[in-house]
């Protein structure tokens, strides 16, 4: 049954491994994850071709030997975890399991693949404002979808006025985006050149 000009929906569960095999090369749909606001992102590329081509260049941060290597780190944020909730449980203090588990979650990725980790699991209350400010952004690329014009205009704006109107967990990212994104691509891309002018051609 087609639902709109650009989706059908189908009411056969057989069908579910044909369309979701590994030897299906389908595109994603343009619009739904027009969300995103950018085309340049892995996530939001339509096309299955550049699609795949990006997503291989991230396919070494995946392997099992990268996971096993951070290992160490996950189950140090688990301890952390286990620590906190001890804390809480001897206070008497309630605690909202939706914000623990996102904290870890965060910590866990930010660690992996940011020069610093966001830090939540030591918050008091977990980093309750970095994950409104989250669903905030969650509501306003919803809005994207429909008016794409609103993320890409929200990146125009100078970083002064964003500190004077966001909230804490915004500037944070914001932070991480601007100052320390920018140091560590800078160094990754020194590291990256050296290697290169060090290596034989053989």
């Amino acid at each position: 049954m087609r639902i709109n000009p650009r989706e059908v929906h189908i009411q056969d569960p057989k069908f579910f491994d044909q369309l979701y095999s590994t030897s299906m090369k389908l595109n994603k749909d343009w619009y739904y994850y027009r969300f995103v606001g950018t085309s340049d992102a892995t996530f939001g590329t339509s096309s299955y071709g550049q699609h795949r081509q990006r997503r291989k260049a991230f396919n070494r941060f995946f392997s099992l030997s990268a996971i096993l290597d951070h290992e160490k780190q996950v189950r140090k944020c688990v301890l952390q975890l286990c620590a906190r909730l001890e804390e809480h449980q001897q206070t008497s203090r309630p605690v909202f399991l939706g914000s623990v588990f996102r904290s870890l979650a965060t910590d866990v990725v930010s660690q992996y693949a940011l020069p610093e980790g966001f830090n939540l699991l030591s918050e008091r209350d977990f980093g309750k404002y970095y994950h409104n400010v989250n669903r905030k952004l969650s509501s306003v690329a919803a809005y994207n979808r429909h008016f794409s014009f609103i993320i890409p205009t929200l990146m125009l704006l100078p970083t002064w006025l964003v500190k004077l109107t966001a909230t804490p967990g915004m500037v944070q990212m914001l932070n991480f985006q601007s100052v320390r994104g920018l140091k560590h691509c800078i160094m990754t891309s020194s590291n990256l050149l050296s290697t290169i002018k060090m290596t034989p051609r053989w």
